[in-house]
C-alpha cells in the first residue's frame, strides 16, 4: 500500500498546482458493473492532460476512448433497476447539470480488494 501512496505522491507532482476542474455533463447508466449510474464528466484540457501523465507515468498506452465519469453507483442491474436509480439520482442533481462542478484536489489510494463494502484509504495525495 505504501508503494502505491508513494507512487501516486510521484505522478501527483506532474499535476497542475491546485487541482482539476470537473464540470459533470450528463447523468446516465452504462454498461458495466463499475459504470452502472455514473455523471459523465465533460472532457477537458485539465483532464486529458492528466489522463495522458497517468498513462506515462505508469507506462501504460493510451486507451482511446478516454471516458472520465463519477460512477454513483455499481451494480449488476436489470433495466428496471437501472431506471429506478436513474430516478433517484436525477431528483438529487441539479436540473441543470451544467450548474454542477467541483475541483479534484487530491488524490486517494483506495486498496479495492474483496467487494465495495470492504475497500478501504490507504492513502491521500494532494494534486500538484
Amino acid at each position: 500500500d505504501e508503494d502505491a501512496v508513494d507512487q501516486a505522491r510521484e505522478f501527483a507532482k506532474a499535476l497542475t498546482p491546485g487541482g482539476i476542474v470537473v464540470n459533470i455533463a450528463a447523468l446516465e447508466t452504462g454498461d458495466g458493473y463499475y459504470e452502472c449510474v455514473l455523471l459523465r464528466v465533460a472532457s477537458s484540457k485539465g483532464l486529458l492532460e492528466a489522463n495522458s501523465a497517468a498513462c506515462q507515468h505508469w507506462n501504460k498506452p493510451d486507451q482511446s476512448p478516454f471516458f472520465p465519469h463519477v460512477s454513483v453507483a455499481y451494480g449488476n442491474y436489470d433495466r428496471q433497476q437501472l431506471d429506478a436509480a436513474l430516478s433517484l439520482v436525477d431528483g438529487m442533481v441539479p436540473k441543470d447539470l451544467n450548474d454542477l462542478s467541483f475541483e479534484a484536489t487530491e488524490i486517494r489510494i483506495i486498496s479495492s480488494v474483496g467487494p465495495c463494502d470492504q475497500w478501504r484509504t490507504v492513502g491521500v495525495v494532494r494534486i500538484g
